[in-house]
């Protein structure tokens, strides 16, 4: 008869090969297990203990058609029912169904319940059968409809700290982070009061977007990129348009009065074109006349087609439509206005001066 004990569960001490007829048990967890002739599970393998003295076993392998395997230190053991206990069970009761007949003294009924089996009073064992603590902890099982568990339920295949999802099989899985949100992104909705799109479709995106309604700043400040990172780039407050010419970025424009339009500008003063005193900008969006343009009107901006800067003078300026000149003009009937100063040998800090003066 093979023995059975409630609740005997350890691991390997060490690892075992597939030849071995001895294993050692965790330190102390021998004494969970019964002392001789009992059944252990270790992965797929089904083991016959004959014997055990303290934490190791004497093992019989391949137990119930079951494979010799090689099996690693630290590996689960268990004490479980198996088809062997059932079979013994089956056996010793045929063997005894002539035992029990209407004038044996049983003083309860030998089926209780469908879950509770008891046998006569007073005794705890019959050979052959489970015993009463058996049938107590098979009591003691969840069914497989609706179980309900009183403390938690561990899954050593499941990996911790991941969120749990069913397969494709609908079996219960770990997710893995690689793939699915880990605990401490899923914690990130946490708290939130509405769909996660609609939230984040309300909000200004890091590149481009329209703002609507008041910004109010507090005791803060807008900084222009620092040092810009080559040719036609510009850091600033820009305004867009209609080009009144062909334009390149670089040329500096100004607001033409009749038709609003930028057209090139220069400083020579010849009766007609007057652009020199009104709105002026730099342009950061190269286009063909009538097409749409950006004009920069106030910021930093570098081009190829600026003249070599001095850090911290002026620029003004030049006879050429569209271009820049870092020398004060000295030509007559010429307007001198200040566009902006240098803040660094090719950063221009494009700031037009409302005022103008006309060289005589």
């Amino acid at each position: 008869m093979l023995n059975v004990k409630n609740n005997a569960e350890s691991t390997l001490a060490a690892e075992i090969n597939d030849s071995a007829l001895e294993l050692t048990l965790a330190t102390g967890e021998g004494a969970l297990f019964p002392a001789t002739n009992f059944h252990i599970s270790i992965d797929d393998e089904i083991i016959l203990c004959s014997s055990r003295t303290a934490d190791v076993c004497t093992i019989e392998r391949e137990a119930e058609s079951t494979t010799a395997a090689t099996h690693a230190s630290g590996a689960k053991v268990e004490l479980r029912i198996t088809a062997q206990h059932i079979t013994d069970l089956n056996t010793a009761t045929d063997a005894n169904t002539d035992k029990i007949t209407e004038s044996t003294t049983v003083t309860s009924p030998l089926v209780k319940t469908t879950y509770d089996i008891s046998i006569p009073a007073a005794t705890t064992s019959v050979s052959g059968y489970l015993t009463t603590t058996d049938w107590d902890t098979f009591n003691e099982k969840a069914s497989t409809t609706s179980p309900t568990f009183a403390t938690s339920i561990t899954g050593s295949y499941l990996t911790a700290s991941e969120i749990l999802i069913t397969d494709g099989d609908k079996k219960i899985v770990s997710a893995p982070v690689a793939t699915y949100p880990s605990l401490t992104e899923l914690a990130y909705v946490r708290g939130l009061s509405s769909a996660v799109q609609t939230q984040l479709t309300g909000k200004l995106p890091l590149a481009g977007g329209t703002m609507t309604g008041d910004i109010q700043l507090g005791e803060t400040d807008i900084k222009l990129d620092a040092v810009l990172s080559g040719d036609e780039k510009w850091s600033g407050i820009t305004v867009v348009g209609t080009a009144g010419a062909t334009l390149a970025v670089g040329d500096v424009c100004f607001l033409q009065t009749a038709d609003s339009k930028w057209e090139l500008v220069d400083g020579i003063l010849d009766g007609t074109d007057l652009g020199f005193k009104l709105q002026l900008g730099i342009c950061v969006l190269a286009a063909n006349a009538d097409a749409a343009t950006e004009m920069l009107v106030y910021g930093k901006v570098r081009s190829a087609a600026f003249p070599a800067l001095t850090v911290g003078a002026p620029v003004y300026l030049d006879d050429t439509a569209g271009d820049l000149v870092c020398t004060q003009p000295s030509t007559t009937n010429f307007a001198i206005r200040v566009v902006g100063y240098a803040v660094t040998a090719e950063d221009l800090m494009f700031n037009p001066s409302n005022d103008y003066i006309v060289y005589k």
